[in-house]
């Protein structure tokens, strides 16, 4: 009734528009006067016959036209909305409140549940209701959302319609994806996945043992990883005695992955009566373009699983990396074939080139200098052009740089700045002590070389670079431990300065909190190398020894522990007077796991608007899989973390929180 009283209105405001003519035939009448007697008679006559036609048109045909008009337009309406009404697409309208004040009867039928019809769209979902908290398209234009309701998936999509004085009006249509949803589901679950599977210490482990028992336990291994892949529906194939590559689909690897791989722990648990108990590496490739990418990216991941240490899986993907295990720590291997051979590819690697520069990370210590002094005195006994890239000293390592500097030539160490301008094609860029580039002195230099060589002893981290030569040994102490044994089988005319020496020492000195941690044979044989060359043990002391103010700040952090969950050790460090509080943090933690008690210590340090994170222990807890969940990484007693954007209080917050929900799942 008030559409057809609106219609009316307008057009009977339209149908009027004779009246508007007697205005102009009276004005007509009025010229009369000055036309002659037979022209006033033809406009006579046709005023007359106008006027009549108005009257008629007014008292007779305008009501029948209107009538008409106003039947057809309530009609048409009728007709719109029975159209609307039988729609398969559901659809409303609503204003920018949310408040539906008309939908169709498929729309109706999804969400009005017995009977009962709700107000408001965002009472039929959470998020429908976040949706409409953060506003609804101003201008003409979509905006879609996807929900779920009643198990079935729909996109929604709102569209502006109209916007007068008053109210603004969107509508709503529905599309059930749920079909389509299940479909890509299904596609991306047959996607095919490449798993490499590799014992870490089989030729440790089978020399352990009896000949005999040798086939047996080999046998017995092979049948629980061919259990595991047979049971997520794989196909496994031997490649050696000791590897295996695996082919599955990705709702297979759900299943291994809901398990966290669970394999590891039970070819751990194999009563072999070995000394070595058996451990697995497992790199898992999935998310390529292909089968030969996922291979490519399996391969990948068994790189980064050895790198690490072994006794883990990793899942790459083009988009990174996911780790499961990695619990315990690596085993040291008797044999030295590997550094052997790594010492001559690197030799090849730098007489390919004209220059070497090398570079460790950011606030460097001793390891990150020593090592780099180890590496730049092979290159200039290659008799190629080298440099060290260093661009700031600390309190700590500053007397070592000094003598450094004394005795090494004038251009041994450059700046960041300068190696850019430097490098090129025949340079290689070797990182010792860190395989994060962006943990480098200069990240930019890395991004800039053609070739790029790592050495050390962290666990390889998920962020990774294309290099000539990755030496990652995780169960050596320190980076000058693993570049001391390369010297060693690198070339019998490299001699090492006394200076030199002591540089490399230090490294191994600082890592191994004086050989109490991270200590195996070839440490000390590296350490007594060094003292043939000449390693002044009390030079080294002398060296490192700490300012007062530095001892304070140590003291000031120790006192600030608090104890988390019995036996986790978190310290503040406060050293805002000293030249390298990270240091002094580091230090800190290492201190603390003297007490009683405590598994793991974590000490966290502002500097530079960034908090860092010292994280040590003994035996008993991995500290480094604790780490990488803030970003950072390092070895299983030895570990640490940058946040950016963090107070310390936060910091301090999240990792007690990474450490409940680690002990809830017990992956520590």
């Amino acid at each position: 009734m008030k559409l057809s009283k609106t219609i009316k209105g307008r057009i009977g405001g339209i149908l009027w528009w004779p009246l508007f003519l007697i205005p102009a035939i009276l004005i007509l009448g009025g010229a009369l006067y000055f036309f002659k007697d037979y022209q006033r008679i033809i406009i006579i006559v046709f005023s007359g016959i106008s006027v009549l036609f108005i009257a008629i048109w007014i008292i007779f045909i305008r009501r029948h036209i209107q009538e008409k008009i106003v039947d057809f337009a309530v009609d048409f309406e009728k007709m719109q909305e029975e159209q609307l009404q039988s729609l398969v697409i559901p659809c409303a309208l609503i204003d920018e409140d949310g408040k539906v004040f008309w939908k169709n009867a498929e729309f109706a039928a999804i969400f009005d549940e017995e009977g009962k019809e709700h107000e408001q769209l965002q009472d039929y979902s959470p998020l429908i209701a976040e949706f409409l908290e953060k506003g609804m398209p101003r201008r003409k234009y979509k905006k879609s959302l996807e929900i779920s309701y009643n198990g079935r998936d729909y996109s929604l999509e709102f569209v502006k319609l109209k916007t007068d004085r008053q109210t603004v009006t969107y509508a709503v249509s529905m599309v059930d994806m749920t079909l389509y949803n299940k479909a890509i589901q299904t596609i991306d679950d047959m996607h095919p996945v490449v798993v490499q599977v590799c014992i870490d210490n089989f030729d440790e482990m089978m020399n352990s043992i009896e000949e005999f028992r040798r086939p047996l336990l080999a046998a017995y291994i092979e049948r629980l990883v061919s259990q595991h892949i047979s049971d997520a529906k794989g196909i496994l194939n031997a490649v050696s005695k000791d590897k295996f590559t695996a082919y599955l689909d990705k709702k297979s690897l759900t299943k291994l992955t809901e398990k966290n791989f669970d394999l590891l722990e039970k070819v751990k648990s194999v009563d072999s009566e070995s000394k070595v108990s058996p451990t697995l590496s497992i790199g898992v490739g999935m998310g390529g373009s292909d089968i030969a990418a996922n291979s490519e990216l399996s391969r990948q991941a068994m790189d980064m699983c050895q790198g690490r240490g072994g006794d883990q899986a990793i899942i790459r993907t083009p988009e990174g990396s996911t780790f499961f295990g990695g619990k315990t720590e690596s085993m040291e291997k008797s044999t030295k074939v590997k550094a052997r051979s790594k010492a001559q590819r690197l030799r090849e690697i730098i007489l390919s080139k004209s220059r070497v520069l090398v570079m460790g990370h950011e606030l460097p210590d001793a390891d990150s200098l020593g090592s780099a002094v180890g590496i730049y005195r092979i290159a200039r006994d290659l008799g190629k052009e080298a440099h060290i890239v260093f661009n700031a000293t600390n309190s700590i390592i500053r007397p070592l740089y000094d003598l450094l500097r004394e005795t090494e030539e004038p251009d041994a160490f450059i700046s960041g700045e300068e190696a850019l301008k430097m490098v090129d094609d025949k340079t290689v860029v070797v990182m010792v002590d860190l395989n994060k580039p962006s943990y480098s002195e200069c990240p930019e230099l890395i991004e800039n070389a053609s070739c790029v060589v790592i050495v050390d002893h962290h666990r390889q981290s998920g962020e990774t670079v294309r290099t000539e030569m990755t030496y990652i040994e995780t169960v050596a102490s320190s980076a000058c431990e693993m570049i001391t044994e390369l010297i060693q089988y690198y070339s019998d005319s490299v001699k090492l300065s006394a200076v030199e020496a002591d540089a490399l020492y230090s490294g191994i000195i600082i890592d191994t909190d004086n050989f109490l941690a991270k200590t195996g044979a070839r440490t000390f044989e590296a350490a007594a190398y060094l003292r043939k060359c000449g390693a002044d043990m009390t030079l080294v002391r002398k060296l490192f020894r700490k300012s007062m103010e530095e001892f304070r700040a140590k003291a000031r952090t120790v006192s600030t522990v608090e104890i988390f969950e019995q036996c986790f050790a978190l310290g503040r460090c406060e050293a805002d007077g000293t030249d390298s509080p990270t240091i002094i943090g580091a230090q800190a933690a290492n201190s603390l796991l003297d007490i009683k008690g405590i598994k793991a210590s974590f000490v966290f340090t502002q500097f530079e608007n960034r908090i860092y994170i010292s994280a040590r222990s003994i035996d008993e807890v991995n500290v480094q899989i604790i780490m990488e969940r803030l970003g950072g990484g390092g070895h299983l007693s030895v570990a640490g973390a940058q946040l950016s954007e963090t107070t310390m209080e936060e910091a301090i917050e999240m990792t007690k929180e990474i450490i409940r929900q680690m002990l809830e799942e017990e992956a520590i």
